[in-house]
């Protein structure tokens, strides 16, 4: 997979179609929209932050190598800002941490934001291009892993989960005086076969600001197929999304159950097919699309015609 190099400009497409940018975030434009940045910051849970922590290079227990040069800001075509991750370069610390990498620092969508895959994108668009920048300070090396940490309260679960989808895996865990961690590790290879990275790849444009028509693919349906051809097809996608093989999924097994509750997952099988259909399913569409079938329904109408 080709990266794209940190002072690139990336476009890329949200859930609902809209088109938003990703940019390398300096200090200054931290400065100009600290206010909406710091208040996206601060709807993480047990995270409070001013104006002084998000332009600080460096904390009480380290210095943020990198940190200008990893860390990302989304903005909208009108220049609101939607999010930033903050990244920095860690050295090992022989305890929690074994090797040197790039740290996630932080990620926040402001609120009016959330729900439309920004955050998956922003945070793959930043990893993707940490890794092609590899580690420049704590150590010359041109491929470098990801670390992150979260909190392992069951409240946290949808965050641990988020991450689980971008290719991240436990690795250890830290344990401060209120609260336990959860050390998380992402090397290349994990994050290229992750959801998020899929979902990067299909609507990341950077053609000079070009949005490219998506290519369609093909779902195995023709024009009128029947119900058990959309059955069998169904089965198809949902088992190149899962580790289930296609012959193992039963009619009336559940999506969600099928792809372990993974909005984005569903999202991309969703994408997939309206891509390779040539249309847009409504909420009437979607109403009742529970199982296999069920969606296969959907699927076998929708190829039927008026």
């Amino acid at each position: 997979m080709n990266h794209p190099m940190a002072d690139d400009q990336a476009h890329l497409l949200d859930s609902r179609g809209d088109l938003f940018t990703v940019r390398s975030l300096s200090p200054a434009m931290a400065s100009r929209f600290a206010d909406d940045l710091v208040a996206a910051h601060n709807l993480i849970p047990y995270q409070r932050w001013t104006m002084e922590d998000l332009l600080a290079d460096r904390d009480s227990a380290r210095e943020f190598f990198g940190k200008w040069e990893i860390s990302t800001i989304a903005l909208s075509v009108d220049e609101r800002p939607l999010g930033f991750c903050i990244g920095f370069e860690r050295a090992a610390d022989g305890t929690y941490y074994e090797s040197n990498g790039i740290y996630l620092h932080r990620l926040a969508v402001s609120s009016q934001f959330q729900g439309r895959s920004i955050g998956a994108l922003l945070q793959a668009e930043t990893i993707a291009r940490a890794l092609s920048r590899g580690l420049k300070y704590v150590q010359d090396l041109p491929v470098a892993p990801i670390f992150g940490q979260t909190n392992l309260q069951e409240s946290n679960r949808r965050v641990l989960l988020f991450h689980h989808a971008a290719g991240f895996r436990q690795v250890g865990e830290k344990t401060y005086g209120d609260r336990t961690d959860a050390i998380l590790r992402l090397d290349r290879p994990d994050f290229e076969a992750s959801r998020h990275a899929a979902l990067w790849r299909r609507r990341r444009y950077s053609e000079g600001g070009q949005v490219r028509p998506r290519p369609k693919a093909d779902v195995g349906l023709q024009p009128r197929a029947s119900l058990e051809q959309a059955v069998l097809a169904t089965k198809e996608w949902i088992a190149s999304l899962s580790s289930i093989p296609a012959s193992e999924i039963e009619d009336e097994d559940h999506v969600k159950d099928l792809l372990s509750a993974d909005s984005l997952a569903i999202l991309e099988l969703l994408a997939r097919l309206e891509s390779a259909l040539d249309t847009e399913f409504s909420e009437e569409d979607l109403c009742g699309v529970t199982t296999v079938r069920s969606l296969a329904e959907m699927l076998a109408s929708k190829l039927s015609g008026p």
